[in-house]
């Protein structure tokens, strides 16, 4: 009888539900931010930079247009002070 061999796992990228596929990027950050990555993907600096960029993304969606002639929520501005003539 032959032994057959035990079935070993791939290592690969792992994709979140909803993303779809996942292609490498080359990116340049300075240590602090990866750091910060780290922390936020639990060692892992591809989820702590999907993260960083999701709630980034959301807070970008909460935040009201201020293009002319669009209404929001926000006091206007007062008028500048005239300026003095001597």
């Amino acid at each position: 009888m032959t032994n057959p061999k035990a079935f070993k796992r791939k290592p690969g990228p792992r994709t979140e539900r909803l993303l779809g596929p996942i292609s490498p990027r080359t990116v340049g950050l300075d240590d602090l931010t990866v750091t910060k990555a780290l922390v936020l993907g639990k060692d892992n600096l591809s989820q702590g930079l999907r993260e960083a960029v999701r709630v980034a993304y959301d807070r970008y969606q909460r935040t009201p247009d201020v293009t002319p002639g669009t209404t929001t929520d926000a006091q206007p501005a007062l008028p500048a002070a005239p300026i003095p003539r001597p």
